[in-house]
């Protein structure tokens, strides 16, 4: 898991350095360390403001 982490965090880093800085975006990265992935199917897990944000923005599926 902490090398995974750290590969998104290395590959982030090189968008963000070749990129042409945007002003008017946001990004933000919601990584809940131990959440698997299949509670955010479960009807019965509890997370109504994770799934609230999935719906309205991108969700990446088995991560």
């Amino acid at each position: 898991m902490k090398l995974l982490r750290q590969l998104v965090f290395a590959v982030l880093l090189a968008a963000s350095a070749t990129a042409e800085p945007v002003r008017d975006h946001m990004v933000v990265l919601i990584s809940v360390d131990g959440l698997a992935s299949y509670f955010h199917d479960d009807p019965k897990a509890n997370l109504p403001t994770i799934r609230k944000l999935a719906a309205e923005g991108a969700r990446a599926e088995r991560m």
